[in-house]
């Protein structure tokens, strides 16, 4: 899994313009989870959220406000 997960980081972002966000739904890396520390620790230092309005606000901050605009349902971020 850590293999796979750093691979698919390492893809994410190519270049300064590209934003990122990876979620990772897997019970065993959660708050008390028997792997999430070796996780982090195998991963690049970002920042780690539990919080959807972290997502949110990370998003927002990120992304220029025409980003936002006629994109009906596919990208509900408010």
């Amino acid at each position: 899994m850590i293999i796979k997960l750093k691979q698919g980081m390492g893809r994410l972002i190519r270049c300064e313009t590209d934003t990122g966000l990876i979620a990772v739904l897997d019970f065993r890396i959660s708050k008390k989870g028997r792997c999430r520390q070796r996780v982090l620790k195998a991963l690049p230092d970002f920042e780690v959220t539990d919080s959807i309005d972290d997502v949110r606000v990370f998003i927002r901050k990120v992304k220029e406000e025409d980003y936002f605009k006629d994109v009906g349902a596919k990208r509900d971020f408010k």
